[in-house]
């Protein structure tokens, strides 16, 4: 009798053992239809659960006044997964050459259910997304985050770089308040062998497309002019040590051949500075300090603002012809 028990209950668990697994996690299984509300998700035919969507499935997803296909050459959708939560930052998955290293049609966060919804254009939680990404042969590509409000119908999108959100400033109700789109740029050299990598924001605007030059600077200064000047311009040593690398750098052609100079740690740190300089100049349409040290007009002076000239180029547009007010007051 003892025996009959034991075997019954070693049964029992080895059954909940085989259960268990498909149950823990309500994400486990590719998400092919889902409906919420105003907002529907199908995908019929192939739809490849391993790294590339490609031809062979049929997506459709949106609400009544907004759908999506893959069948849209402009949506070049390779992959898609469900937004199930809050997008902050960047995606909850790493990411190879581009595309999220998770399969296609699972939600992108893996403990809540697929059918989670979270506050997005109010304080209601009545938000769900849908993240298509697409690569070329060179590797990485483009990411789009689309938000639909499943009771309004209301829509936001948003292309940005492979694997990436937008930045998404909340209300103290959770709704959100405008978004922040950074751009991931090379500068002084070519993408494999540049001399500094900066990650840059280049547009606020609210959810409806309106720019919002006020919160953008408040960003940048506050993410990357204030770390890198705590609100002190170049020292004399420094600008000498700028104008030294300006100089040795040919006028229709400023970046070093490379190879040509191996620049230290410290010589990359003042460059990237510079950088940052030229595009909060920009931002505020004008920083004083530059402006004296433009004015002083000697030959290294002048070689260092044709570098800048040549960075303000490369930097991502900061909306409203920005740009053009840095090459009017120093050209």
């Amino acid at each position: 009798m003892k025996l009959k028990v034991v075997f019954v209950s070693l049964l029992t668990l080895l059954v909940a053992l085989a259960v268990n697994p498909a149950n823990a996690s309500p994400n486990r299984n590719q998400i092919l239809e889902l409906k919420i509300g105003k907002f529907s998700l199908t995908c019929k035919g192939n739809c490849s659960d391993k790294y590339k969507f490609r031809d062979y499935g049929d997506l459709t997803f949106g609400v009544k006044n907004k759908i999506i296909s893959d069948k849209n050459p402009d949506e070049h959708i390779q992959t898609y997964n469900l937004i199930n939560d809050f997008p902050n930052k960047r995606i909850p998955q790493f990411c190879i050459d581009g595309s999220p290293d998770i399969k296609i049609g699972l939600p992108l966060y893996e403990n809540k259910p697929s059918t989670n919804t979270f506050p997005f254009f109010s304080s209601k939680a009545t938000s769900i997304g849908v993240y298509t990404s697409s690569w070329g042969a060179t590797g990485w590509g483009n990411s789009i985050t689309h938000i639909f409000d499943t009771e309004t119908g209301e829509y936001f999108t948003k292309m940005g770089d492979a694997c990436d959100y937008p930045t998404f400033v909340r209300n103290d109700d959770n709704s959100v308040a405008y978004y922040i789109n950074k751009n991931f740029t090379w500068f002084l050299g070519p993408p494999n062998f540049s001399l500094v990598y900066l990650d840059i924001p280049f547009e606020a605007r609210d959810l409806k497309g309106k720019f919002l030059l006020k919160e953008l600077t408040y960003f940048y200064e506050r993410k990357l002019f204030q770390e890198a000047f705590r609100f002190k311009f170049f020292s004399e040593r420094e600008l000498r040590i700028l104008e030294n690398i300006a100089s040795g750098w040919n006028e229709n052609n400023i970046y070093p051949l490379y190879g040509s100079k191996k620049y230290d740690q410290g010589e990359r740190k003042l460059l990237e500075r510079l950088i940052i300089l030229i595009g909060y100049d920009i931002l505020i349409k004008g920083y004083k300090p530059l402006q004296n040290y433009f004015k002083t007009n000697t030959f290294q002076t002048n070689q260092l603002k044709i570098v800048a000239l040549a960075i303000a180029q490369k930097l991502p547009e900061f909306g409203d012809d920005l740009n053009m007010n840095f090459y009017e007051r120093y050209e």
